[in-house]
């Protein structure tokens, strides 16, 4: 088992890399943690948290990912929006590269004779297509940047953004919040 000490430098280096996979669509954070080697050791120490148990060793790794990620966020949120702003579609271009580069993994991954995962793969992309059709307007978002309606896009991107696989911030753009979100974090600095 490592010391306290280095699994502060690994969260650290792990939750540093979370905050910056969650500000770019496509790529997850949680992923990250896997990276890091830490994705284990995260889950069981939020699930320690959850059930009333404060490890040292725990709280160690919640505080240096949480910390990192955080800070990663604050200090990158605002030029990743206005490169989004500025340059839509050649950082959305960029966002879905990213995405489609993680497919040949996820192709290895599939276990061959599994015949669902076909159903699966139809079930996600009709879902992402009236995702799509619901959103004709690029700017739909401006519609919908309500409170109540920022708060659980918030809560949904945020739970997203520590399972493996699935990107944060490729579901605000999906809800239409991305930027909006984006401004606000970049707006706290100010």
């Amino acid at each position: 088992m490592a010391s306290t000490g280095a699994l502060g430098v690994r969260g650290l280096a792990g939750g540093t890399l979370m905050g910056l996979a969650n500000l770019v669509p496509g790529i997850s954070g949680g992923t990250m943690l896997v990276a890091a080697g830490i994705y284990p050791r995260f889950i069981g120490a939020i699930a320690e948290l959850t059930g009333l148990r404060f490890s040292r060793e725990a709280l160690v790794l919640l505080f240096s990912v949480v910390g990192a990620a955080g800070m990663a966020i604050l200090l990158f949120a605002g030029p990743i929006k206005t490169l989004v702003v500025d340059h839509r579609w050649v950082m959305y271009s960029l966002f879905i590269g990213l995405t489609l580069g993680g497919v040949p993994a996820l192709w290895r991954m599939l276990d061959r004779r599994c015949t669902d995962v076909i159903g699966y793969v139809i079930v996600g992309l009709i879902a992402m297509a009236v995702v799509a059709l619901l959103q004709s307007d690029p700017n739909a978002g401006s519609q919908r940047e309500g409170f109540v309606f920022l708060l659980l896009a918030g809560i949904a991107g945020s739970a997203a953004m520590i399972l493996p696989g699935i990107s944060g911030g490729y579901l605000l753009i999906v809800l239409g919040v991305y930027v909006p979100i984006l401004a606000g974090i970049a707006d706290l600095k100010s």
